[in-house]
């Protein structure tokens, strides 16, 4: 059977409907391992949602294809299985991604993204990394992208713990939290996404943890949502984020005149934006981008602004 090509072992595994007897099969020996890993080469990038697999499967499937998984899907809850959490950290080396209803302690370095989700059911919110001992995780890892939805964000600037992996934080999305900090000053944040959050006790901070990031911001988002910006507010924020490319936000309380935007203009031209990479401004509200195209058409160096309407309300 070793003088067999896999592509002709490959059919075996074909005929066998049911993992069980797959796995069985991969057992037997060393060619036969080897002919299961190239059958499943596609079959376990991504560990779905509420997979079916028993452990006792996974047991064998892991040390053989562990390293080709990418990505654990949400509602796996590892952190109640210490054999499985072990084997995912011991066999999936080239592991990126998690989505997870709960925290798991230990995951290979390679990890470069989380997705963070906790249940609005839920009694308790719990505040990331303070309350959290599994978050640790955070401490070690260089992460570049975190996306947190459903819990009470409470993180104060001068948090020591956290300087270290957001060092290499390049995108930050919360969504549906309660917030309540200054955020640190992540150094290579490039993009900063915020879907409905609660932030109606927590304006001042939100505007400063956002101008925590100026050095670095391009993109920052508010989804549907409340912003908490007026006039001088807005000011501040194309000031304080001069490499800022992208804004697209909810200006409720923003009133535009000729030269209020003759203003944003001067700020834009000083930050050194150039027609050909202006600000692209995504706005909601069909009058406030009326007004806007308006006084822009009666300003010099508008084309500093490329303006666009969204989700009209």
């Amino acid at each position: 059977m070793e003088s067999l090509p896999l592509e002709v072992l490959d059919l075996i595994y074909k005929y066998c409907q049911v993992l069980a007897d797959k796995v069985n099969l991969a057992q037997t020996n060393r060619c036969l391992g080897q002919a299961f890993v190239y059958h499943s080469r596609n079959d376990f990038k991504i560990i779905p949602a509420l997979s079916p697999i028993r452990l006792e499967s996974w047991r064998i499937i892991l040390p053989l294809c562990g390293w080709n998984v990418n990505e654990l899907s949400e509602y796996i809850h590892i952190s109640n299985d210490h054999e499985l959490r072990d084997l995912v950290a011991l066999h999936c080396s080239n592991l990126q991604r998690i989505k997870l209803r709960i925290c798991m302690e230990s995951v290979d370095s390679v990890m470069r993204s989380v997705y963070l989700w906790y249940a609005r059911d839920q009694k308790i919110l719990p505040k990331l990394v303070k309350d959290m001992p599994e978050m640790s995780l955070l401490r070690v890892l260089k992460l570049r992208n975190i996306h947190i939805e459903d819990v009470a964000v409470s993180i104060a600037s001068e948090d020591t713990d956290l300087k270290s992996p957001l060092m290499a934080l390049e995108e930050l999305k919360l969504a549906y939290c309660d917030i309540a900090m200054d955020f640190p000053t992540c150094p290579k944040l490039k993009s900063f996404t915020l879907k409905e959050n609660w932030i109606y006790d927590s304006e001042g901070s939100v505007r400063k943890s956002i101008l925590n990031q100026g050095e670095s911001l391009e993109r920052l988002v508010f989804f549907r949502h409340y912003t908490p910006y007026d006039n001088q507010g807005f000011l501040e924020l194309i000031q304080g984020c001069r490499k800022l490319i992208y804004l697209k936000l909810a200006i409720r309380k923003v009133k535009f005149t000729l030269d209020f935007v003759r203003e944003i203009v001067d700020i834009l031209k000083e930050n050194g934006l150039q027609p050909n990479d202006p600000l692209e401004l995504v706005l909601d509200q069909y009058f406030k981008f009326k007004w806007l195209r308006h006084w822009l058409s009666l300003t010099a160096n508008s084309e500093l602004i490329r303006l666009r309407l969204e989700n009209v309300i």
